[in-house]
């Protein structure tokens, strides 16, 4: 019944009680529709409605095939279905299983309408082996809000959805108006995690997005202002994060990302103004942070270790900021500035124990400290360009390996007040005396070969 009593409100009106019933929204109805000459679809209008009441329905209409309920509060949808503008379908405390067999699978959309998950789970399935579809080359089911539709995600579970199609990556929101949050779910083995597109602003909140075919969460082209807080991003098929084209404005912190095969997080692209503070990032297959072609992004307060490289700012990535982060044990450099247009200033950072360099610049603006420590690494600094535009100051440089500092060239270059204590030797140059313009200002103590040290620096770093 539409307008069912949900309950009565007492109110004084004048000082006497009045009663005023408040009704239930209306329940939205289903209808299924044909898009073709074989294919159907299911569509929900306005009103709101649960998965047992679109079963109801679906039986109702004699079409028990659209969804059906399979066990306890565990509902098959086996027909593509959209909410349209006005409709709400909620999934509270269920299981939806969308068919996803060799060749075929099913889409659920909103499309202005709203999707409501909470203590859900949802994922694709294949009755021939009774479980998740687990192959992407010929489609899976997915799920999509767009159109000023809204998707929320609460404390539930979205798994084994999505494959390499426009608007089917899995579980996507897209343009501008559509909204939604995640919080305290889980996504599992999606193409990409969690895709968003043109979107704005939008929370994901305490969530673990894991063993995606490709990306983890994927905020791209315009969708901006994200707070992106207290998630693990891990063992995903690229990066485990990456704000992608014109996504500025985000807050990235206290995150954890790891075993990621590409980089822990990216921050791509004209992606400007962006903060990444407070995470942990270990075990990727590239850099635990990769800043890339965007602007004024600060990377601060993050520990970073095993992974490649700890963090890389290149291809025109200007004025990124990197202060007060812990950098360790990375194979190659602890922090890599490279891409001609690149500047970067590194401040107040611990870069120790890292493979190659503390930090390595080979191209690009760099103002390197002050009260960066910089310590056990191959090589302290290592600045290999050419014709470089480099300050280093007021750092502790400290036994490192092979060099406090290797250069290439000494001009261009503003070397002073540093401390550098314990190397193999404080200065590695290209030609004798290369270090000359630098060894009154700065203070050397207990270099086992002596301030300088004639040698090739080594080989330019791939960026």
């Amino acid at each position: 019944m539409l307008g069912l009593i949900a309950g009565l409100v007492v109110l004084m009106v004048g000082g006497a009680l009045a009663w005023r019933t408040l009704l239930a929204p209306p329940q939205a109805r289903l209808t299924v529709e044909r898009t073709g000459l074989t294919s159907e679809m299911a569509v929900v209008g306005p009103g709101t409605i649960d998965l047992a009441g679109l079963a109801g329905q679906a039986r109702a209409l004699g079409r028990p095939d659209v969804l059906e309920q399979v066990a306890s509060d565990i509902y098959l949808l086996s027909m593509p279905m959209t909410v349209g503008a006005g409709g709400r379908v909620e999934l509270a405390g269920t299981e939806l299983r969308m068919l996803s067999p060799p060749g075929s699978f099913v889409g659920l959309e909103a499309r202005g309408g709203e999707l409501m998950l909470r203590d859900a789970t949802v994922a694709s399935w294949d009755p021939a082996t009774n479980g998740p579809d687990t192959d992407v080359a010929d489609g899976r089911a997915y799920i999509l809000a767009r159109d000023g539709g809204r998707l929320d995600v609460v404390d539930s579970s979205v798994s084994m959805l999505g494959y390499d199609a426009f608007e089917r990556y899995g579980i996507s929101w897209r343009t501008a108006g559509t909204e939604g949050l995640i919080d305290g779910s889980t996504f599992t083995g999606n193409y990409y995690g969690a895709y968003m597109h043109g979107v704005e602003p939008m929370q994901i909140s305490d969530s673990v997005i894991q063993d995606s075919v490709t990306y983890g969460l994927d905020p791209h082209s315009g969708s901006r202002n994200f707070t992106i807080v207290g998630n693990t991003f891990r063992n995903n098929g690229k990066h485990g994060m990456i704000l992608a084209e014109d996504c500025t404005g985000a807050v990235v912190r206290d995150n954890d990302s790891y075993g990621n095969a590409e980089h822990g997080m990216v921050v791509f692209s004209g992606s400007d103004d962006v903060v990444v503070e407070g995470n942990r990032l270990h075990d990727n297959g590239l850099s635990g942070i990769s800043v890339n072609g965007s602007a004024r992004v600060s990377v601060r307060d993050n520990e970073i270790w095993a992974n490649t490289t700890g963090i890389t700012v290149q291809d025109e990535a200007i004025d990124s900021r990197i202060e007060n982060n812990r950098v360790s044990g990375n194979r190659e450099d602890g922090v890599l500035i490279s891409s001609e247009g690149s500047t970067a200033t590194v401040v107040a950072n611990r870069l120790d124990h890292n493979g190659r360099a503390g930090v390595w610049v080979s191209d690009g603006q760099a103002t390197i400290g002050p009260d960066n420590r910089i310590a056990r690494n191959e090589s302290g600094v290592r600045l290999v360009d050419e014709t470089p535009s480099v300050r280093v100051f007021d750092n502790l440089l400290v036994e490192n390996y092979k060099d406090g500092f290797s250069l290439v060239v000494s001009d261009g270059l503003v070397i002073n007040g540093n401390r550098i204590v314990g190397n193999d030797v404080a200065f590695s140059v290209r030609t004798a005396g290369g270090a000359g313009p630098f060894l009154e200002d700065n203070i050397m103590e207990d270099n086992e070969l002596g301030p300088e040290r004639v040698r090739e620096p080594g080989p330019q770093p791939v960026a």
